[in-house]
């Protein structure tokens, strides 16, 4: 499993608790962030996923 997150995301954090609470396995991909750009440049997988290129983004398996 994939978490793909931001340094500032709240949402984020709820998901990693979430979690780590059930005890699950995954590998967390810092996506790059600014105060004066946010998330850019947008993560090529995570745009790949979600075309808003917003975080957080689970991937467990395939992504077609």
């Amino acid at each position: 499993m994939k978490l793909y997150s931001g340094p500032l995301s709240l949402f984020t954090a709820k998901v990693r608790i979430a979690l780590d609470e059930k005890r699950l396995a995954y590998e967390l991909v810092s996506v790059p962030f600014t105060r004066s750009g946010g998330y850019q440049p947008k993560h090529p997988d995570v745009l790949a996923i979600n075309p808003k290129g917003q975080v957080p983004v689970l991937v467990d398996g395939p992504v077609a």
